[in-house]
């Protein structure tokens, strides 16, 4: 056990604590954080890392900053203001709190030494040595073909001895023999699900929006597809079960989610619904018991996501899966062909992190346990020892046995959703190629005519309007970096204004764009762009909800979560103070001198701060992460979304007692449902994706 600061460091179980909060760490992480112990109070270089902690491994500057940058967020740290990683332009980093050893010292040198004998003993070869990643969990080799083995890992001078499997990583070479579309109809689909007799094929899809998403059968026996739901909302996850002849199916809709089955033999079958009081439901699958069926759901909006199990017979559900943080998620799983296994694929919201792991159900254990930083789109059981991974780069294939790991395809495979037929054959629905536009559109919504469109490179991911009408403020991201910029649409050139390799995000701007308010790293700060300067207003500690400028540019209006209950603070820029202005309402905005409040269900309110009067106007923001809302004029506008349409309101306040509300709607694949706004209110910026179409394809692998 380490003590670094105000933290504790568990080694063994790789969990950093503070006042009984515990967050698993990464490998790579944990290693760079033991070497910052080691070689506390001085400056540790760029190459001394390369060097020592990934021996040499080809890695870029950028991916060893990003592990800084990862170090930071775990303690909370400022940069501009560091209390325990300082860092100087040419020397390096340095650890620059207290660090101190609960475990005994001479042990922990007597451990390293019989570490280094034993590795003496038994020399790697110069040809592997360089791709081994001091790690104390199993990890894929990134470069050369070497067989497992077990080894003892180093943890430098303070490291525990653990024997452990090391991952290893095939010759990179394409095992795909070949790919057949399989002819369904033009349009969007979500899901797709085959019978073990290969009898019934079935998939989610739309034909036009007018036909919205349903599930569609096709009998290889007979011509055609039948449509077996005509109502159904967003049916994105199908499973057949083991006889056959039941296909059950998850219908999303955001806040009543539910699980439905339907005998796929009979002519005209009516759906059953198993399961409606979930907030969503997100995978469905079976296993050779046929009295179950499993799937990912989460209760309440305020609980996490866990893989649950549902006994037909006796209409009992139980979780399968347990978490200990509302932010780890159970998105995905399967069961293996033995029945005695079932992989899960957790989502780490708060370190942005996919975990893949195996656990046996007849004892609970967790067998196997991989973390990765790409975005893993889905996964199942190949056979009984092996796993196929869908991330949005690869499909891998895993022995989780033997630790080899071979990529079946690399690239831009453009696949979305995978359902395993047999050793050799994959189900999957690959999607048509997209491309990202920028649409200006004028306001309001009785004038809602297109102005301008821009289509932009891929790396520009956001946009937003800038006070002259040739620049646009730009989210770029460039191999990890994000940066914020200014983009001259006449000549192309792009003025950076910051960039990082943490999250960023921008909300708003002022002063002609000299003044932009933006998040990093999930706290509030201000970015001067003459000066390149960025000041924090909240803390790491803080949960942040909603945040503008007031209305005279010298305050910032921000809330945060405070023993569970939600305040909007005014903070004034110039002395740095925080004063409060009013608690129990998560989103704000300034209407004149007055303001637009909305409760954390998003309810909204006008409230006149000189009289403390709140008058409420009877409708609702949309509480989802992706959304957006402005104030402009007399006007408010919001986005909303309900998995299937995206829906931009405007609202009328003219009259506060009476509110004139006007809607426009889209197509949630096509539009996304956030927007900016023109500082003048005469028009908005959607982000629209082209494409719309994918097929439903057989990939046949060795």
């Amino acid at each position: 056990m380490i003590k670094i600061g105000c933290y504790k460091l568990n080694i063994e179980d790789m969990v950093l604590s503070r006042d009984g909060n515990d967050v698993i760490i990464e490998p790579k992480v944990l290693s760079v954080l033991i070497y910052f112990c080691e070689n506390k109070d001085r400056y540790i270089s760029m190459t001394e890392l390369h060097e020592n902690v990934w021996k040499d491994r080809c890695v870029s500057d950028a991916a060893v900053r990003r592990i800084i940058s990862k170090i930071r967020l775990l303690f909370n740290d400022d940069h501009k203001s560091p209390k325990y990683i300082q860092s100087l332009p040419k020397r390096g980093y340095k650890l620059i709190c207290s660090v101190s050893y609960e475990s005994c010292s001479k042990a922990i040198e007597d451990e390293h030494l019989s570490e280094n004998n034993l590795i003496q003993k038994n020399k790697i070869s110069e040809e592997i040595a360089p791709e081994i990643e001091d790690s104390v969990i199993a990890f894929f080799l990134r470069k050369k073909v070497i067989f497992c083995f077990s080894i003892l890992i180093i943890f430098f001078s303070i490291a525990l001895i653990k024997k452990l499997s090391i991952f290893t990583k095939s010759n990179i070479a394409e095992n795909l023999i070949s790919t057949k579309v399989i002819h369904t109809f033009p349009g969007d689909k979500r899901a797709v699900a085959q019978s073990e007799n290969g009898k019934y094929l079935a998939f989610s899809g739309q034909i036009n929006e007018d036909s919205g998403y349903q599930v569609y059968i096709q009998d290889r026996d007979k011509p055609g597809f039948k449509s077996i739901t005509h109502q159904a909302h967003l049916p994105n996850s199908l499973a057949f079960s083991k006889s056959n002849d039941v296909l059950f199916f998850s219908d999303s809709l955001s806040g009543s989610s539910s699980l439905n089955m339907v005998n796929v033999t009979k002519n005209n079958a009516e759906i059953e619904v198993i399961l409606s009081d979930y907030y969503l439901i997100y995978d469905v699958f079976t296993s050779d018991d046929l009295g179950v069926v499993y799937f990912s759901g989460q209760k309440a909006q305020t609980e996490p996501i866990l893989i649950y199990k549902h006994d037909l017979l006796n209409d009992q559900t139980i979780a399968i899966t347990a978490s200990s943080q509302v932010n780890y998620l159970d998105v995905k799983g399967s069961i293996s062909t033995s029945g005695e296994l079932l992989v899960v694929l957790r989502y780490l919201e708060f370190e942005n992190i996919n975990e893949v792991r195996v656990i046996n159900l007849k004892t609970n254990d967790v067998i196997f346990r991989r973390q990765y930083e790409q975005v893993i789109y889905d996964l199942d059981w190949l056979d009984e020892n092996n796993l196929i991974i869908l991330n949005d780069t690869e499909l891998l294939k895993v022995n989780y046995k033997t630790l080899v790991e071979s990529k079946v395809i690399e690239g831009n495979h453009d696949l979305a959703y995978i359902d395993v037929i047999d050793n050799n054959t994959i189900l999957s629905v690959q999607e048509g190629r997209t491309e990202k536009i920028f649409i200006e559109k004028s306001l309001p919504f009785s004038s809602f005519n297109i102005i301008n469109i821009f289509k932009e490179n891929k790396n520009i991911y956001y946009m937003d309007f800038y006070p002259n009408e040739k620049d646009k403020l730009v989210l770029l991201n460039n191999d990890g970096i994000t940066q914020l910029s200014k983009l001259n649409h006449t000549t192309n050139d792009i003025t950076t204004y910051i960039e990082t390799e943490d999250d960023l995000g921008l909300l708003e701007l002022y002063n002609e764009g000299k003044s932009l308010l933006v998040k990093v790293n999930k706290r509030f700060a201000i970015l001067n762009t003459e000066e390149s300067k960025l000041d924090y207003i909240s803390t790491g500690d803080d949960t942040i909800g909603d945040a503008t400028f007031s209305q005279n540019g010298h305050s910032i209006l921000y809330s945060v979560k405070s023993y569970g209950r939600w305040i909007i603070n005014i903070y004034n820029i110039e002395m740095r103070t925080v004063t409060p202005l009013i608690k129990g309402f998560r989103y704000i905005r300034t209407f004149g001198n007055k303001y637009i409040l909305g409760s954390s269900n998003g309810e909204l309110f006008y409230y006149d701060s000189e009289v403390k009067k709140l008058t409420p106007l009877n409708d609702s923001l949309s509480t989802e992460p992706n959304t957006s809302w402005y104030v402009r004029g007399n006007y408010i506008y919001w986005s909303s979304h309900d998995l299937v349409n995206t829906v931009f309101h405007q609202f009328d306040i003219s009259d506060i007692t009476k509110p004139i509300k006007l809607s426009r709607n889209f197509s949630f694949n096509k539009m996304i449902p956030w927007f900016t706004m023109a500082p003048d209110g005469k028009s908005l910026l959607l982000f629209q994706i082209g494409g719309g179409h994918s097929e439903v394809v057989r990939l046949s692998i060795e």
